[in-house]
């Protein structure tokens, strides 16, 4: 039995009062008042039924089961504060109960308090240890904890208790995704999504492991089941997005990514529209085009502004503020004004009564773009006198074969791990610097520069203090040979000038990049690296240096040829 203070960290203080009952009223048929309060209960009349509990209540206050049912509504209705105290006084009275410390742990895990919670079921586990849901749920605290070899030892031992549970087999699953063992994550989920083929929460995780697998079409099938199970969860259309966009299925892919403005991740980055949506369809004379989330896709997705405008459109495109410079040089005319987001468009003076708005995202599924109208020409430039400035600043540092480097991406695109995963630290593409013939040119801003600064190759020059904006960045990529960079907003601005870009891709990279090959469809001047299934990144180094020396090479036999 748990002792009183083993009680004490996780219980609401049990006061006298609790220990109360009436001796002043002649007790009722209880047995009877708590069958009725039940009937009640099953049949949903759940306010008639909370009263018909507290009445038996004011004369049994150490009913248990009318407390634990009443703990029930209120933990149903969401007003968790008096469940717990309820649920408190359930165990005051049955502390021997390892089923009413386990509802006590599942509710402090919807309230998020998750310690508590694991104190909970280690006590429930102490008066039942052969209960497989005390350890399916101690695994699942374990987790939120990020104690990852607790969580799969108390989930291991949920499945061995009950082969036929799927939740634990699910929780296991993703633990050991935590810890980045996907194909064993993958296997453990797709034995929930057979135990339980009706729980979402299989098929949905079962689809993201895939994912992180390059499974693209296992993927897409599993967040199909997912999205058939529950039709409204954002996530689960947003993901089958991302799998089918990178499948190369635009067009299936288009039409859900649509749904990631249901998702709290992208509706935290922008207020909700005020304008109609603009879909293609209708004629409204003045669109607001809108970036949503990084610079580079806003890069990415510049290119169809002149589509629009084409179609006899007057354009406000509102953009980040690094970019406003360099998209006003290419795109600003009679009816296209760039401004700064966020901006406040109803007090802008000189702009036109907008109409309509469009995310720039959104655009590429409204023009039904598809893997061969992809509009992927050069369609940025840098503005010819800082192209001048920068070709003069170049000459402090040796002349020949220039290329620039970027390490990586900027930190805030952590919501998914993503950053994590595609930003390297510089003195893992430091050995390229040991190319010969070659002089690097830094093109990383942010924190992740400075560690270009603490070891100072001699062959890698940072310049980077003079790039206040993109204009300033692009006129520099315009004085290089090449650009080598991870997957950041440098690829995107590289490419869209029509400049060589090799990219450093990830394993489970981007779905801009689809699934496999050297090239991409909207950069033709663009070569991908990859990592392999090892995500090895020295690996992906390495054939970088082999190839950047012979395309050294055969740049030094033009050069001696044209002489």
């Amino acid at each position: 039995m748990p002792n009183e203070s083993a009680l004490l960290p996780f219980l609401p203080s049990p006061a006298a009062p609790l220990l109360y009952r009436a001796t002043d009223v002649t007790e009722p048929d209880v047995d009877g008042r708590y069958a009725a309060a039940l009937e009640l209960h099953r049949k949903g009349k759940h306010a008639a039924a909370a009263d018909a509990y507290e009445q038996i209540l004011a004369v049994r206050p150490d009913h248990v089961d009318a407390l634990n049912n009443l703990a029930t509504i209120a933990w149903n209705e969401r007003n968790l504060p008096k469940a717990l105290a309820l649920l408190g006084r359930v165990i005051a009275f049955a502390p021997d109960d390892a089923g009413h410390l386990r509802s006590l742990g599942r509710l402090y895990i919807d309230m998020a308090s998750y310690d508590r919670a694991r104190t909970a079921f280690e006590l429930a586990i102490k008066l039942d240890p052969a209960s497989a849901l005390s350890w399916h749920y101690l695994g699942v605290a374990f987790y939120h904890l990020q104690r990852w070899d607790d969580a799969i030892a108390a989930s291991l031992q949920a499945v061995e208790l009950d082969p036929a549970n799927a939740d634990a087999f699910q929780n296991l699953g993703v633990t050991l995704a935590a810890t980045r063992q996907f194909d064993r994550a993958a296997e453990l989920l797709q034995e929930a999504a057979r135990l339980d083929p009706r729980s979402f929460g299989a098929w949905y995780n079962l689809g993201n492991q895939l994912l992180m697998l390059n499974r693209f079409e296992a993927a897409a099938d599993a967040f199909r089941r997912s999205v058939a199970l529950q039709p409204d969860r954002a996530e689960a259309h947003l993901n089958l997005a991302i799998a089918l966009l990178t499948a190369g299925r635009l067009k299936e892919g288009w039409r859900e990514f649509e749904w990631r403005w249901r998702t709290k991740q992208i509706r935290s980055h922008l207020p909700p529209p005020t304008l109609p949506l603009w879909d293609g369809s209708r004629r409204p004379r003045t669109i607001l085009l809108r970036a949503e989330q990084g610079l580079g896709d806003t890069l990415q997705f510049c290119r169809y502004a002149p589509l629009v405008s084409a179609r006899g459109h007057d354009l406000v495109l509102e953009v980040q503020p690094e970019l406003v410079s360099l998209l006003t040089h290419n795109f600003a005319s009679p009816s296209v004004t760039v401004v700064a987001r966020p901006a406040d468009l109803s007090a802008a003076s000189g702009l036109p009564r907008l109409d309509a708005l469009a995310h720039l995202m959104s655009l590429p599924g409204i023009f039904r773009t598809t893997l061969d109208t992809i509009p992927n020409g050069a369609y940025l430039r840098a503005p010819a006198d800082k192209v001048e400035a920068w070709r003069g600043r170049l000459d402090a540092i040796p002349a020949g074969i220039r290329v620039g480097l970027a390490w990586a991406g900027n930190p805030w695109n952590n919501s998914r791990g993503v950053d994590a995963v595609r930003s390297v630290p510089f003195s893992t593409v430091a050995p390229l610097c040991a190319t010969s013939a070659v002089t690097f040119v830094s093109l990383q801003k942010g924190e992740a520069g400075k560690q270009l600064r603490d070891s100072c190759p001699p062959s890698c020059h940072d310049m980077t203090a003079e790039l206040t904006d993109f204009s300033e960045t692009a006129a520099l990529i315009a004085n290089l040979d090449l650009v080598i960079c991870v997957d950041t907003s440098v690829a995107h601005l590289a490419g869209a000038m029509g400049k060589p870009v090799w990219l450093l891709s990830r394993f489970n990279g981007c779905w801009r990049w689809l699934a496999d090959g050297a090239d991409s469809p909207w950069y033709p001047t663009m070569r991908i690296f990859r990592q392999a299934a090892d995500r090895s990144w020295p690996r992906v180094i390495d054939e970088v240096r082999q190839t950047l020396r012979a395309w050294v090479d055969d740049r030094r036999k033009l050069t001696s040829a044209a002489a």
